[in-house]
C-alpha cells in the first residue's frame, strides 16, 4: 500500500483513499463510563484493561519491576491485533448486526506478578456512525486475536467466532489460581489451572435488541447489536 502512495504511483491509486480522520472520538469502559484521565478524581473512570478491581494501575513494561505508567497518554490500549468490519445485514434482510461497526480486541498485556483482582482484556466495538468505542465483556476478558461475525440465519440473533488466548497477561499468577481453588470447585473434581491458550473453538450468540437483563432495548448500541 505504501508503494501505491509514492509520487510515481498511478493516479488511479489515489481513488483508493476515500476519507481520513479520527475513527474513535469517544470511549467507554466496561461500566459504560466515559473513560477519564488517569488519577483525576473528578473523572476517574479507568480503561479497565490497565487496572484491577480496586482501581490500581497494574500494567507493566517488560523488564520493569513494577507498574509502568504511560509517558505520552493516560492509558495503554495494548495490541489491537485484528479489527473486523461487520456490515449491517450482510447475510440478508434483517440478518446480522443492526449497524455498520468495527469490532476489535486487546490481544495481550503484561501485569505485575503480584496483581490481584485482575479484570482482563475486553473486546471493543466501534459505532462507525457516532465514532463511539464501547468495551464489552461479551466474549470474555482473556485477550482475543480476532472476532469475526458469522451468519445465524436468524433476524433475532447475531453470531461471532472469537479466536483468543484466555489469559495472555504476561504470567501464570499462581496466587490468583490458588485463590480460586480455595473459594470454588469444578464439577469434574479437578483443580483450576491458569488457562492461557487452553480453549476450544467458540461460537457466541447474542440476542439483538435486548439488554443484559433480557429486557427489550432497540436504542442502546450494544443491546441493539447483540452485545
Amino acid at each position: 500500500l505504501a508503494q501505491y502512495m509514492e509520487a510515481s504511483a498511478p493516479s488511479s491509486a489515489y481513488s483508493m483513499i476515500k476519507d481520513s480522520g479520527e475513527a474513535v472520538v469517544t470511549m467507554y469502559n466496561l461500566k459504560r463510563e466515559l473513560v477519564g484521565k488517569r488519577g483525576d478524581v473528578t473523572s476517574d473512570a479507568p480503561h479497565h484493561s490497565n487496572v484491577n478491581l480496586a482501581g490500581d494501575y497494574i500494567a507493566m513494561k517488560s523488564g520493569s519491576s513494577g507498574p509502568t505508567l504511560p509517558a505520552k497518554a493516560d492509558w495503554l490500549m495494548q495490541s489491537l491485533c485484528s479489527a473486523h468490519l461487520a456490515v449491517k445485514y450482510q447475510w440478508g434482510s434483517g440478518i446480522g448486526v443492526e449497524d455498520n461497526l468495527f469490532i476489535t480486541n486487546e490481544e495481550w498485556i503484561r501485569y505485575v506478578p503480584e496483581a490481584e483482582g485482575i479484570i482482563g482484556l475486553p473486546v471493543h466495538v466501534l459505532n462507525l456512525a457516532s465514532h463511539e468505542l464501547f468495551a464489552t465483556s461479551a466474549f470474555g476478558l482473556g485477550g482475543q486475536e480476532k472476532v469475526v461475525e458469522v451468519s445465524t440465519g436468524s433476524a433475532d440473533f447475531v453470531g461471532f467466532v472469537p479466536s483468543g488466548y484466555n489469559g495472555a497477561f504476561g504470567g501464570s499468577f499462581p496466587h490468583v489460581v490458588a485463590y480460586r481453588n480455595g473459594n470454588y470447585s469444578r464439577t469434574d473434581g479437578h483443580p483450576y489451572v491458569w488457562p492461557q491458550n487452553i480453549l476450544p473453538t467458540r461460537l457466541y450468540l447474542g440476542k439483538k435488541n435486548t439488554d443484559k437483563d433480557g429486557n427489550a432495548d432497540s436504542t442502546n448500541f450494544l443491546a441493539r447489536n447483540g452485545f
